[in-house]
């Protein structure tokens, strides 16, 4: 076995276990489909989430809902839920 091999540790990413982050925006160029691009207003703050093979999986962003919360809006082609980080509550996204 290489020194590689048993010196590299699989991460939550590389085993599917989480999805990674990927910002479309990094500096003034955005590259949301792989090509880059001059970045536009509206590409801040969108983050795609890929599986392990780097499909998008989907693609949200957060912003101030001129009410004193914020709202988050997500995109997707597969089932999404949302749950709290404390499990109170959970929301299942339609189809």
């Amino acid at each position: 076995m290489s020194d590689y091999a048993t010196t590299y540790r699989l991460t939550p990413y590389d085993t599917g276990d989480r999805l990674e982050p990927h910002d479309w925006v990094k500096g003034e160029v955005a590259s949301p489909s792989g090509l880059p691009r001059q970045a536009m207003p509206d590409d801040f703050g969108r983050v795609d989430f890929c599986d392990d093979e780097d499909a998008t999986l989907l693609t949200l962003f957060a912003e101030p809902d001129g009410k004193g919360g914020v709202r988050l809006v997500v995109s997707g082609n597969v089932p999404i839920t949302i749950e709290r980080a404390d499990d109170s509550e959970r929301i299942q996204l339609a189809d």
